[in-house]
């Protein structure tokens, strides 16, 4: 070989060792580390950044991983829509700030955050989570440690007439509210604790399954049709669907789902998640930077104001180790932000004292 030979063969190896250090030193990306630099750089020099970020998952979590903590998915509304000029209390009552985790001290699931684990439940996990913190809330003292099994849930919804299966593929926000106010053997909601646990009927397993009308765990000691719980009526209050997102949200509207948090306790509700959010650390989340992951399910348990900005108080699927508040984030309120205020859903546990206006299913299109 001649020395241009031996030059170019070398010159060749060397581009392509290059290459793939290159290829490989991208498909390695710490894109989150990026985004918490550059989230936490915003807030730090003034930029308008509400929030911090800090690493929540694991260094190099998919978007496959991202989305799979997700899955709520949008649909017509099928509850009747509770409208703002029917408020529970008096506006001028309403506080500045408010936490149902005080406001019910009793109430101590209300502070209980689960974890969906690598299953789309988050429409399932909500809506446990307000059947839980409304039970406890309706019937002081009878209720305070039921757990409403998202296993029950994620397995029997399919069971009910009207619903389109609803799995840990994804679900929609007001299915567990009208299987846990429907009639019928499947109907109602029985009791289930976390993954890996034996508290209730139907513990979670992180898994679809079929409908099964006995308890999975075979050392609770109460049947399957005896831990039942009922509600008494579903319905959905908020903007409609589709609603302009990321501009003000109307005094009405806003207070109509405050004076129902005060009233009944926690609400379900759904947003535009992006992959900021996995990292949320402090603060008033706003989305600063990423891309759509799909639909993700809250509970809504309160409100305040901070720093000026006005926000939602929620509660997460996503463990307790989530966030610096204990799997709670404050969100940015009152301008329907990634649709924060369309078409939140709940039900009530007991029928109320007075009967309340007639409302007549809604022709309205709604988000759940």
């Amino acid at each position: 070989m001649n020395d241009f030979s031996s030059h170019l063969s070398v010159t060749v190896a060397l581009y392509v060792l290059n290459c793939v250090a290159t290829s490989t030193v991208s498909l390695h990306r710490d894109m989150d580390g990026e985004r918490i630099d550059f989230i936490n750089r915003c807030h730090h020099d003034g930029k308008r950044g509400t929030w911090t970020a800090r690493r929540n998952f694991r260094i190099g979590q998919t978007d496959e991983e991202k989305r799979a903590l997700t899955g709520v998915l949008f649909r017509p509304t099928t509850l009747p829509n509770l409208p703002p000029s029917h408020p529970t209390r008096a506006v001028a009552s309403l506080p500045a700030t408010f936490d149902a985790r005080l406001k019910w001290p009793n109430c101590t699931i209300i502070s209980d955050v689960r974890n969906q684990l690598q299953c789309g439940s988050c429409w399932a996990h909500t809506g446990a989570s307000v059947i839980s913190d409304r039970l406890c809330i309706a019937s002081p003292g009878q209720k305070t440690n039921f757990k409403a099994s998202v296993q029950d849930i994620l397995t029997c919804n399919n069971k009910v007439p009207w619903n389109i299966t609803s799995s840990c593929f994804g679900g929609y926000l007001d299915t567990p509210f009208a299987m846990w106010t429907t009639t019928g053997q499947y109907s109602g909601v029985v009791s289930g604790g976390e993954y890996g646990s034996s508290i209730g009927c139907k513990p979670y397993t992180a898994m679809d399954a079929a409908c099964s009308l006995s308890c999975s765990n075979s050392d609770y000691g109460n049947s399957y049709a005896n831990d039942k719980t009922h509600g008494f009526r579903a319905y959905n209050l908020g903007l409609p669907y589709p609603s302009t997102k990321e501009t003000p949200t109307s005094a009405a509207i806003i207070d109509a789902i405050r004076n129902d948090i005060m009233t009944n306790g926690p609400l379900a509700v759904a947003f535009d998640v992006y992959a900021d959010f996995y990292l949320y650390g402090l603060g008033i989340y706003k989305h600063t930077t990423g891309s759509s992951m799909g639909g993700h399910g809250l509970t809504v348990i309160g409100w305040g104001t901070d720093g000026g900005v006005d926000y939602w108080l929620m509660k997460n699927s996503w463990g307790p180790n989530w966030g610096s508040l204990g799997g709670f984030v404050k969100f940015l309120r009152g301008i329907n932000h990634l649709g924060i205020e369309t078409a939140l859903a709940a039900a009530l546990p007991l029928a109320p004292a007075a009967t309340p206006p007639t409302t007549a299913k809604t022709s309205m299109t709604g988000r759940n």
